[in-house]
């Protein structure tokens, strides 16, 4: 930890009281974090040993582990939509087999002791050859904003119908690489 000097008994006690207002912010937006990870809870905000680097130390270090396990879940996210689809990429050539194999043997029923399998026919599906064909009013449109160009825009002076920038906001970078 780099520092000049420590900070005034003054100091302290408004980083103390801002510390208390934390508590409540934080449990503001996630009630349930005293109960549910107590120990992160513990570590970080109700060990006070009055020392305001240390309790930053620990509020930033809480931040970048929930930034890591948003990763985490969005990787994991990813994974298993991957795995998804494998599951019914199988399922669907199982079942391909299985249709197969019972017209091969002549059977449009079999009933087991968990399920029964039965041939029919499924609903026609929609096959598009050419969308640029369909008529407008059967198809749909969808509008986002390119906030990049936009920001470009308004940063070099022009003005953008519906769009402005806001008030810089005051904020924390993080580096850990």
């Amino acid at each position: 930890m780099s520092t000049t000097a420590p900070p005034s008994p003054f100091k302290v006690g408004e980083a103390m009281r801002a510390l208390h207002e934390a508590r409540e912010r934080i449990l503001a937006v996630e009630p349930d974090m005293q109960q549910e990870d107590a120990d992160l809870w513990r570590d970080m905000i109700e060990g006070e040993s009055g020392d305001a680097y240390e309790v930053i130390e620990r509020i930033v270090r809480a931040s970048i582990d929930a930034d890591y396990m948003a990763k985490m879940v969005a990787e994991r996210q990813k994974d298993l939509a991957e795995r998804k689809a494998r599951f019914e990429r199988r399922k669907d050539n199982f079942r391909s087999v299985a249709l197969q194999l019972l017209e091969i043997i002549g059977t449009d029923r079999l009933t087991f002791p968990d399920f029964t399998v039965s041939i029919g026919d499924r609903p026609a599906k929609v096959m598009i050859t050419d969308e640029t064909k369909l008529p407008i009013a059967l198809t749909r449109t969808t509008i986002e904003p390119m906030k990049g160009l936009i920001a470009a825009e308004l940063k070099a002076g022009r003005e953008v119908p519906g769009a402005t920038l806001s008030n810089p906001e005051r904020g924390i970078t993080v580096r850990s690489k």
